[in-house]
């Protein structure tokens, strides 16, 4: 049953649509093409797009349901069955369509055939997809995972056995190191006497990725506010795959601000976010980012109050963002899932962000806020507002101080410290002197 009073307060998206009038036939194939290539999705006829304003439709909704019927059937391949809904707000007739994701993509107008009229769905938008996406919606519909597919122009010894040796050291089980083992834990295939490594096994137990394995990178940037003006600082973490999580990881931790916490007459230096979350949301984008997109790699932007990292790919299969933090788990990819499990970066599917949740409820923090973004999803963790008044107590003390001062005395990122100095200075205690290396601040 359609919930109309909750749709209405959402915006377009990838899984839903306002009409205000019965739609042009084409535009309608288009958007149930994508719904059925997608994880579903709903229009709703009788609606403005802008205001949300409820106006209802005027003709017969009986015959406008079959009319709906009949252009899926004849313009539409495979089959999709639409499900039409007649809804009464206040009177006023709104006739809802229903689109489930389809378990036989691609699917394609009829009229121009599967390499010309495949219709996808970015943000609000449908779009043609082009062959990599229309190969990745059949291996959907086939139930396999791009990670899995054997990659044949790569031979198995170019990958590392002292990384298989570390992994078989982590998971403790009795497996010899040699590049027979890759097959036998279905990390690559023979082919006439000629082994081939998956994507995963690349991924995974390659010191250096090829040169079409170059996007498969985390990069991570520093800004210096709130803006994505001034990058104080950036860094592309190499490969193999877990060395890049790990690394990311470790500078997320130096470069996230901290604070200054006065307890008992003791300093101490807090991180503006629990490290935990952190890495949650890391291991997330590595395991379920749409390694199919090829160009760009996982993203991770630290600005002076909050952290994003974007990542390739909307999210897999039927997966809503409603759905988030409810337990409720869909792979992208298998093999790099079940390494992630093996050496124990997972404990069971689905609670990820269940326990970023209960992490931030626990530190008082705002919930993380989750978007799709055209073919990109997207984390952001808030930092919490923290006491810097110690660090106002030194500027009074000693009346005149440096950035480079504070930084040693406090043992904190130097962003930190302009982000404190900043509200500082909003907050009218204190003002900024002179330029680059000569910048003092001192009492106002």
């Amino acid at each position: 049953m359609f919930n109309l009073e909750t749709l209405i307060q959402k915006e377009e998206n990838r899984a839903l649509e306002f009409k205000e009038e019965f739609p042009k036939k084409l535009k309608l194939i288009k958007t149930i093409i994508a719904f059925a290539n997608g994880s579903g999705g709903i229009i709703l006829i009788g609606i403005k797009d802008k205001t949300k304003d409820i106006i209802g439709i005027q003709d017969d909704p009986l015959l406008m349901e079959e009319k709906i019927q009949n252009i899926v059937f004849d313009n539409i391949k495979p089959i999709v069955i639409p499900h039409v809904s007649i809804l009464n707000h206040k009177n006023k007739i709104i006739l809802a369509i229903k689109i489930n994701s389809g378990d036989q993509k691609p699917y394609f107008q009829k009229s121009k055939g599967l390499e010309e009229d495949v219709y996808i769905r970015i943000g609000s938008t449908n779009r043609i997809a082009d062959q990599q996406m229309i190969d990745e919606l059949s291996r959907r519909a086939r139930n396999i995972s791009y990670d899995s597919i054997i990659d044949y122009t790569i031979s198995t010894e170019l990958l590392s056995l002292e990384i298989l040796n570390d992994y078989i050291k982590k998971r403790n089980v009795d497996l010899s190191c040699e590049y027979e083992t890759f097959e036998k834990i279905g990390l690559a295939e023979k082919t006439n006497e000629h082994s081939h490594p998956s994507i995963a096994g690349v991924l995974f137990f390659s010191n250096n990725y090829p040169e079409k394995y170059s996007s498969y990178f985390i990069k991570l940037a520093v800004f210096s506010d709130t803006t994505r003006k001034k990058i104080e600082k950036q860094k592309q973490f190499d490969p193999p795959l877990l060395s890049q999580l790990e690394n990311a990881f470790e500078l997320c931790k130096f470069a996230i601000p901290s604070s200054i916490e006065l307890k008992d007459l003791e300093q101490k230096i807090k991180s503006s976010l629990p490290f935990e979350i952190v890495r949650e949301a890391l291991i997330n984008a590595v395991c379920h980012r749409d390694y199919s997109i090829v160009g760009s790699g996982i993203q991770i932007h630290i600005f002076s109050d909050r952290i994003e990292i974007i990542n390739p790919g909307v999210l897999p299969g039927d997966l809503t963002i409603e759905d988030l933090g409810k337990g409720i788990s869909e792979v992208r990819n298998r093999q790099i899932v079940k390494i992630f499990r093996e050496l124990g970066y997972i404990e069971q599917l689905g609670s990820g962000i269940t326990r970023m949740f209960e992490i931030c409820k626990e530190t008082g923090l705002e919930k993380p806020k989750f978007e799709e973004i055209g073919n990109y999803f997207k984390v952001t963790f808030y930092y919490k507002k923290e006491n810097f008044d110690i660090l106002y107590r030194y500027i009074q003390k000693n009346k005149v101080v440096k950035i480079n001062e504070l930084t040693e005395k406090f043992q904190m990122h130097r962003n930190t410290i302009r982000s404190y100095l900043n509200k500082l200075i909003n907050k009218n205690l204190i003002i900024r002197e002179g330029k680059g290396p000569q910048t003092r601040y001192k009492l106002k």
